[in-house]
Formats: C-alpha cells, structure tokens, sequence
C-alpha cells in the first residue's frame, strides 16, 4: 500500500513538472549551444532521480525505525555489505573480460550468463543492508571525530544510494586549459558514444571535450558507485557527504564561483573523505591499513596515484611537467602540438 502511494506521487510530481515546463515553454528565444545539441540525447535528469529515490529512501528509513522491527548483530550486517561489494567487484572484473571477449568475437557461455544472474539477485537482496550499514558506519566515525551538528547527531544525515553514478562531459576551450562547462550524462556510455560526442563538439564549436565515469555525485541521497571495493566506495561516501555538509557554510555556498573553488572544495572532500573512508574501512573490517599515499582506492577500484619508486616514474612531476609543457605551446598558439604532445 505504501509502495503505491510513494508511486503515485512521484507520479502526481513528475506531472507538475511537466505541466510547469510546458506552461513556461516559448516564452524566451531559447537558442541551444552545441554542447546543448551534443549533450541532448544523452543528459542525466536530478530532478527524475531525486523523484524515483528520495520518497524510497525515507520510506526504508521509516520502517528501519519501525517499532519492534528485528534488527541483524552487527558482525552479519558488516558481512552482508562485504560480501554486497565483494560482488561488485566480481561484476566489474566480469565486464572487463567481457569487454575484452567482445573484441575477440567470444560471446559469454550460458554458465556464465547464468552465473551472472545469480550474482545480480543475490546483489540486489543485499543492496538494502549495505546502504544501510555504510551509512550507520560512517555515521558513527563521524560522530566519534566531533563532525556533529550543535545540537547533537551527524546533519546532514548520511543517506547513500549503491549503483552507477552519471558520466560528466567536461568542454574547455581548445586554446587554453579551463573548464568552460561541465554537463551530467548517463552512466553506461560506450566508448563510442563518448568519442562520437567528443568529436561533435570538436567539428560543430572547435571545442575540447572529454566525457568521464564518475565514482560518485553529492545529489540527497548520494549516489556511491557500486562495482568498487567496500574501502573506495567508504571514501567515496564519505567525499560526496561532505560536499552535502560543506553546503551548509560558505565555503561549500559558493562551490561555482570560480575555477579555484571548485579546486578548494574538491579538494577538502578528497582528503578528509579519504581519512574518513579509512576510518570506516578499520572500524568495519579490523585491519589494519597499510601506508599508501594518494586515493584509498580498493585494488579493483580506481587506482590510487603511483609513488615514484627509487629511480622510476613519478606520476605527480610527469603530471606537473605535461601541464607546464603544454601550456607553453598553447601560449605560443600551437594548439595542434599541444593536443598532440598531451
């Protein structure tokens, strides 16, 4: 019964929204940029996310709170989101091979189709708990660090959603290096779509683009990619939650106001989510965590950034060096070497 009324009213809003939009349509000479054009066909919807998730999420929280509810020992709740995220992993190593067969003309066996399904049932019977227990987890390092609201308890609370996060397509003018627009697209495009919009956006405006996964975005509830290890998806919830609280003072206000801001506030989320994340990883798990600088990325995650060994590579000055370098051809004009030399 619940559930239908939840539905319905997503539905009664979606509605509204629809009518609003057509009500206001033609009222101004609106002219689509090409980004716009490029981006159409593609686009992620908030406002359709937030519709389908907010009212299912505080719905699960009421009934987590429901009187003479039974609630699962800690140590079979953290089990259930290792074991949640130890199946993501399976599924991202699956795709990958997948990936690799399809390029080499070897479509997956029945076993494995069927071995596939199971581990998607069996994720989305443990999807609930793992959010739950992350959330919880997190929560509690939180308080435990003193990041609590004046009047007691974590605000915002941590409310997170386990699956694909959307694309971002990032534009930048091609003569100089600057993030003129950044536009939501949805998870799960292909190489070839992501070239063929870069490309577009290449041909019709001479402009750079470059369309790229995300592992999270700080929308009410977050959205916390699912196919990485429990360590990286703790340092990702605890990154995008902290955008959520930076919201709340001036620094997080004024998150657009310019490109060094932007950086500021990025990079505030990236290590303290990180310290967080390992806070929650130990507290959840029990182990101790080995020094490693950089991201606290799981091994089947995003990889953290390479410490230089003795006399090898070091990925911060080649990173430093290829910026220098490059934007000394774009000030001499050189724009084709620059993109060729990145």
């Amino acid at each position: 019964m619940a559930r239908r009324f939840w539905r319905g009213l997503r539905r009664a809003l979606l509605l509204l929204l629809l009518s609003g939009l057509l009500l206001t349509a033609g009222g101004g000479d609106y002219r689509p940029s090409a980004v716009d054009l490029a981006a159409a066909p593609y686009r992620y919807s908030i406002v359709a996310w937030e519709l389908n998730h907010l009212p299912d999420n505080a719905l699960r929280r009421l009934a987590a709170w429901w009187p003479g509810r039974e609630e699962l020992p800690r140590a079979e709740r953290l089990a259930q989101a290792q074991e949640f995220f130890a199946l993501g992993q399976e599924q991202r190593r699956w795709a990958r091979r997948q990936r690799q067969n399809t390029v080499a003309h070897r479509p997956p066996t029945v076993q494995e189709l069927a071995a596939l399904s199971r581990r998607e049932r069996r994720r989305q019977e443990l999807r609930p708990a793992a959010e739950t227990t992350v959330e919880a987890e997190l929560s509690r390092v939180l308080a435990a660090q003193g990041i609590t609201a004046p009047w007691g308890g974590v605000f915002p609370p941590v409310d997170a959603v386990f699956g694909g996060p959307p694309s971002v397509l990032v534009v930048s003018p091609r003569e100089r290096i600057a993030r003129q627009q950044s536009v939501l697209l949805r998870p799960g495009l292909s190489v070839a779509v992501k070239g063929d919009i870069e490309q577009e956006l290449l041909r019709a405006a001479n402009l750079s683009a470059l369309v790229e996964d995300t592992g999270g975005l700080s929308v009410y509830p977050s959205i916390v990619l699912d196919t990485v290890g429990l360590r990286y998806a703790l340092e990702i919830t605890a990154h995008e939650w902290l955008h959520q609280w930076l919201f709340f003072r001036p620094l997080g206000r004024n998150f657009q106001a310019s490109p060094e801001m932007l950086t500021l506030n990025e990079t505030v989320a990236s290590v303290a989510g990180a310290e967080l994340g390992d806070l929650a990883w130990a507290a959840m798990t029990g182990q101790q965590l080995p020094p490693q600088p950089g991201s606290a990325a799981a091994s089947d995650g995003p990889p953290p950034l390479p410490a230089r060994a003795a006399g090898g590579f070091d990925f911060t000055a080649e990173m430093r060096q290829t910026r220098i370098r490059t934007e000394e051809l774009l000030a001499a004009g050189e724009i084709e070497a620059a993109e060729a030399y990145m």
